[in-house]
């Protein structure tokens, strides 16, 4: 299994794929599947710690209806299991499984699947890029060849990032009303040392401008008649979408406070450049002022706009500024 949450300083959410009537009793699955094989959706409640968030998406409802967090990590205990599609799990009686025990279960105004799909390219894109990096992402969602929309995926046990979350503001902002979010990443730092470790001043600043550019870029594309959105900020590969009739924009947007002769890129900003050639923009404020406020926050203004449509890259505009060697066995 390739824990790619593990690695990530971003929260992570689980995800509970069901058709029981039951729902935010507990969490359980077979520690096999019907061939007697290991199941990473069955698996992966061996990687839930306490504290942790799970969102609960009931078949028979088709959305994500309720949310909960990790009380409990696994143990072994046999269980009575009812799979959503039987001609996959036809047995009678109890099975050996793993049960993890959840807490502050709570119902929610339903992300329907339907609403769910309204996202498939962002959604694909999120997957995409995990794949691309980490060679698996574990979402609950897919597109099949054969459909031009989502599908949920057949299992149980899922997990999806923040950048998920971020697709639907009602759910984002459920979570982070109900639940204090603190991840259980395991590292070498004592229990307690790092916990609200503000950041550093550098690491404000370079935040401050960043989200003033994009601002700025939303206001200007705004006034040119677009309908804009804004994408997840963490790992997604432009920042925002903007629609005019049929014209269809990605957006990636840079802020810098000097003249802006160059900017940082990532492989999938890269990736998604290439793709989608046509319909890429880059957005470039150069020139922004700061200025450290009494109660130590930074504030951004001023900035000039340069807008470059279509943004195309060449390998001859890269610059590399680091590579990744991989060291001989």
């Amino acid at each position: 299994m390739n824990r790619w949450w593990c690695i990530q300083e971003e929260p992570y959410f689980w995800v509970e794929v069901t058709i029981r009537d039951d729902l935010g009793a507990n969490l359980k699955a077979p520690t096999k599947d019907v061939g007697g094989r290991d199941y990473w959706s069955y698996s992966i409640l061996k990687e839930m710690k306490i504290g942790d968030t799970v969102l609960h998406y009931h078949q028979k409802n088709k959305g994500i209806v309720g949310i909960s967090q990790v009380s409990e990590t696994w143990k072994y205990q046999d269980i009575k299991w009812t799979p959503s599609k039987k001609k996959f799990e036809s047995t009678k009686g109890p099975r050996p499984g793993f049960l993890v025990g959840i807490k502050n279960f709570k119902k929610i105004k339903p992300i329907y699947l339907k609403d769910i799909q309204k996202k498939n390219k962002e959604i694909e894109t999120l997957s995409n890029s995990l794949k691309s990096r980490f060679g698996s992402s574990y979402f609950p969602f897919y597109i099949r060849k054969s459909r031009p929309y989502l599908s949920v995926n057949e299992g149980y046990g899922f997990i999806v990032n923040q950048d998920f979350v971020d697709l639907f503001p009602q759910l984002s902002k459920f979570i982070g009303n109900k639940f204090q979010i603190k991840q259980n990443i395991e590292t070498n730092k004592k229990p307690g040392k790092q916990k609200n470790k503000p950041l550093k001043i550098s690491s404000q600043k370079r935040e401050c401008v960043e989200l003033y550019a994009v601002k700025k870029a939303e206001k200007d594309f705004i006034s040119k008649g677009y309908e804009v959105e804004q994408m997840p900020r963490r790992n997604f590969p432009y920042d925002l979408k903007a629609k005019k009739n049929e014209e269809e924009l990605y957006i990636e947007v840079k802020g810098k406070e000097g003249p802006a002769e160059s900017v940082d890129v990532s492989r999938n900003e890269v990736i998604h450049c290439k793709e989608n050639y046509g319909k890429s923009v880059l957005v470039v404020v150069k020139n922004v002022k700061t200025k450290l406020t009494q109660k130590g926050l930074w504030n951004a203004s001023g900035g000039k706009i340069k807008i470059i449509k279509p943004w195309e890259i060449n390998d001859d505009h890269l610059i590399v500024n680091t590579y990744k060697y991989k060291v001989p066995k």
